[in-house]
């Protein structure tokens, strides 16, 4: 999954506000239904462990140009970032 520069931003602000955007307080508890979570669950498991249509997107863009380390490293960075709040 592609992660843009503003996904970034919100989730460094999110990460550094104490209970999340807009906070007037806690955070509310959200739960998920289990038949939910079985459907989700079900749903990943269908699908493909590699993404054909991005491994062939990925190839026509090594072939022309590499990003520079700056641009990977700033992805990278917001990868982590983004991840943290999962």
């Amino acid at each position: 999954m592609m992660i843009s520069n503003q996904q970034i931003r919100l989730a460094a602000e999110y990460r550094a506000s104490p209970c999340g955007f807009g906070c007037s307080g806690l955070r509310e508890s959200r739960q998920v239904s289990p038949e939910f979570l079985e459907r989700m669950v079900t749903h990943v498991r269908e699908l493909p462990d590699v993404r054909e249509d991005r491994v062939a997107h990925g190839r026509v863009l090594v072939e022309y140009a590499m990003p520079s380390s700056g641009e990977l490293a700033a992805k990278l960075i917001g990868r982590l970032v983004s991840d943290s709040i999962r």
